[in-house]
């Protein structure tokens, strides 16, 4: 199948697919190859699973709210995050305690 009618059912969203093993090797490749950026910003705000088990986390976009039909929300499985998450920022009331003082804060 080319890859653009590859890509272009992958995108109907009408079922899960098979998620890939993201490898330090993948996100390196990803990173170099300016698949991955770091010019964009994401709010984790829950964790979901779908019929089969796989974990998604709902993200809320900073595009906006009008960017599709759920007001700018959306499901990232576990394994694109891994791929294309170069940073993770967490308020310090979010780090329990013990690791807390162990940083000094």
């Amino acid at each position: 199948m080319p890859e653009q009618e590859r890509m272009a059912e992958v995108y109907k969203f009408e079922k899960p697919y098979p998620e890939i093993n993201v490898t330090q090797e993948i996100r390196q490749k990803g990173y170099e190859a300016f698949v991955t950026t770091d010019d964009h910003l994401m709010h984790l705000t829950g964790v979901v699973k779908d019929q089969n088990g796989t974990k998604y986390y709902i993200t809320k976009n900073s595009w906006g709210t009008d960017r599709n039909p759920f007001g700018g929300y959306l499901n990232m499985s576990e394994s694109y995050v891994r791929a294309k998450t170069i940073y993770i920022l967490v308020h310090k009331d979010a780090v329990p305690s013990a690791i807390r003082e162990k940083l000094g804060f």
